[in-house]
């Protein structure tokens, strides 16, 4: 098991490999994901008011701890 965090400023359901993996309804803005180690792409759901569209990400070697954080800002 790998860990990711995906930060964005407001709410929003994370996408992976074009699939919705994880709802961030706190408004915390960041969603922490468990996913198989490897390649994976990511995204948001919802308006496409941010910026990469989407990351393609290598996870390996992450922890609770210590995650991999994949960051998206709003435009």
């Amino acid at each position: 098991m790998e860990y990711v965090i995906v930060e964005f400023p407001e709410a929003r359901d994370v996408v992976v490999d074009g699939r919705k993996q994880a709802a961030n309804r706190s408004g915390q803005g960041f969603s922490l994901l468990i996913v198989e180690e490897g390649m994976h792409e990511i995204s948001l759901d919802g308006d496409p008011n941010y910026l990469p569209r989407s990351q393609k990400i290598v996870v390996d070697g992450t922890s609770p701890i210590n995650p991999l954080r994949v960051r998206f800002e709003k435009v």
